[in-house]
């Protein structure tokens, strides 16, 4: 069985990338962007384009990527619920190498402070799938519009301005901090 081909799909044959490496520029088509935002749970894409520059590294099959992705996006409002616009824009840098190759590199960091090398699965890279996932990771999990004021919010909850750090989830272990015997 395949696995299901991603909305945003943009395979980089692996056996034509030359040792010199290659920069490209990829943009999402609106079906691409209308797809990507159900996938994300957004009110809207309006646009998704990168820049990526891949390069073979030392080893057998190890590749370099990096790339700057912008992207303006629809959310919703946390506090409102109401959609607002936002443009997105992130540097991000990956490394690949053949299953069972993951050497530490120079890419992102794991849990444990070491680098993250990706494994390759195939032939070829997908590079919308690659800065799909870059978007989600740089959208913000709960998007405030701005300007939205969160007073009013939190007065529904009785909670004023002042006392707002002393009504979040901590609160009671402050307290506790502050006050042993209570």
């Amino acid at each position: 069985m395949r696995p299901p081909v991603p909305e945003f799909s943009r395979p980089l044959a692996l056996r034509d990338l030359g040792p010199e490496g290659t920069t490209l520029r990829i943009e999402a088509s609106a079906e691409e962007c209308a797809a990507l935002a159900r996938r994300f749970g957004l009110a809207g894409i309006a646009r998704l384009a990168a820049e990526l520059w891949v390069e073979p590294m030392a080893g057998p099959g190890t590749l370099r990527l990096e790339g700057r992705l912008e992207a303006a996006v629809r959310q919703t409002c946390v506090v409102t619920l109401e959609p607002f616009d936002q443009a997105v824009a992130a540097h991000f840098e990956r490394l690949y190498a053949p299953p069972g190759d993951e050497a530490p590199g120079a890419a992102g960091e794991g849990a444990g402070g070491e680098d993250v090398v990706e494994p390759l699965a195939g032939d070829s890279l997908d590079l919308g799938e690659v800065v799909a996932e870059e978007l989600a990771l740089d959208l913000d999990p709960y998007p405030r519009a701005p300007g939205v004021d969160t007073s009013e919010v939190l007065k529904n909850y009785g909670v004023s301005a002042d006392n707002a750090a002393d009504a979040g989830p901590f609160a009671a272990l402050a307290k506790l901090k502050r006050d042993p015997g209570a």
